[in-house]
């Protein structure tokens, strides 16, 4: 005979089955702030996991380019991962999904800045010298 568990999951549910006790007080709904956190501290891993593969263990650029990169994501998944997990949250995916759009949307910011800086210095120096 199988012993009481606190919750009931067979294969042949789907996941909105689970019920335990505080299952549905958990928000859904994404958090700014583990958002924020999160994206700065997948920043600082990416910026760290290039200086690591660049200077000490003297890859190219294109290889400390990729251990940025995995460095951001793995930054930004663990951090939003713990801190949802803090605040006892389902939204996971969503927070970790935003923290990627933020990255994004600011490295588009960041080059159309430069871009027309550029644009800028340009006509600055045709007209003006």
């Amino acid at each position: 005979m199988a012993p009481n568990f606190p919750f009931r999951y067979s294969l042949s549910e789907s996941n909105s089955n689970l019920s335990y006790p505080g299952y549905e007080e958990y928000e859904t709904a994404p958090s700014l702030p583990i958002i924020l956190l999160s994206s700065a501290c997948g920043l600082g891993v990416g910026m760290l996991g290039f200086y690591l593969g660049y200077s000490i263990l003297h890859f190219g650029l294109s290889w400390s380019a990729a251990v940025a990169t995995f460095g951001l994501l793995g930054g930004i998944s663990v951090m939003a991962g713990a801190l949802t997990v803090a605040s006892r949250s389902r939204a996971l995916l969503s927070n970790i999904g935003f923290s990627c759009g933020l990255i994004v949307i600011s490295m588009l910011f960041l080059g159309l800045c430069a871009l027309a800086g550029a644009i800028v210095a340009t006509l600055v120096l045709m007209l003006g010298g």
